[in-house]
């Protein structure tokens, strides 16, 4: 009998053990996307390219300037990943502006987008630039983003629209702030930074070892 119920409890630690396993691992495989979706999908994120790459690799990171994870992948990371892969035109980046750690990542996120619309110019260093809103301070948001713009090269006739576009919640770079927390929903993540390798869900951005073995 003793034999018995050693046998039952072992079965189920087993069953138990592989239902696990088996979990986890479809969690992950389950956000994997087709390429030829996320790029349609992404079509009007932040290309940090000048231009489309033929036959390129592809990836999408998503990210919010509210979050010091996000700080962190900006600066250590994504500078690998500039140096090694974009800068040489190796893979096409895409950034997906999410703000969904509340209003600071809402107005930072349209200053983004709005920055990218009037004035494109500006936008990779603005993109940068951003994150710095996680600094203490007792400004409101948007008077350290208008600091942030006033100090990013924009023609002031320029830089007038954008604050305004920007500081407008009925406008068009709002409405693509829902549209890409809509997309983050769509995707089924949970955090961010999370980022897409040809296809391939990328857990930790910051591993740079699995952003290179899904290149192609």
């Amino acid at each position: 009998m003793k034999n018995i119920i050693m046998s039952l409890i072992l079965l189920l630690v087993i069953v138990t053990l592989g239902v696990a396993s088996y979990t986890f691992l479809n969690r992950y495989e389950s956000h994997d996307m087709n390429p030829s979706i996320i790029k349609k999908d992404t079509e009007l994120a932040f290309n940090y390219n000048t231009s489309n790459i033929s036959n390129e690799n592809s990836m999408v990171v998503f990210t919010d300037f509210n979050c010091s994870y996000c700080k962190n992948y900006y600066n250590h990371a994504f500078q690998t990943i500039k140096k090694n892969y974009i800068s040489n035109n190796k893979t096409n980046y895409r950034i997906v502006n999410v703000a969904i750690l509340g209003e600071e990542s809402q107005y930072a996120a349209s200053a983004a987008n709005a920055t990218n619309a009037i004035y494109p110019k500006a936008s990779k260093l603005v993109q940068s630039q951003l994150y710095n809103i996680q600094k203490n301070s007792k400004d409101n948001v948007t008077n350290r983003i208008d600091n942030i713009l006033e100090n990013s090269n924009i023609p002031n006739s320029k830089l007038k629209q954008i604050k305004i576009e920007y500081k407008n919640k009925k406008s068009k770079s709002w409405l693509k702030v829902q549209k890409d927390n809509d997309l983050f929903k769509k995707y089924h993540l949970e955090y961010v930074p999370t980022a897409y390798v040809n296809g391939r869900y990328i857990e930790n951005p910051n591993d740079i070892e699995s952003i290179k073995k899904n290149f192609n």
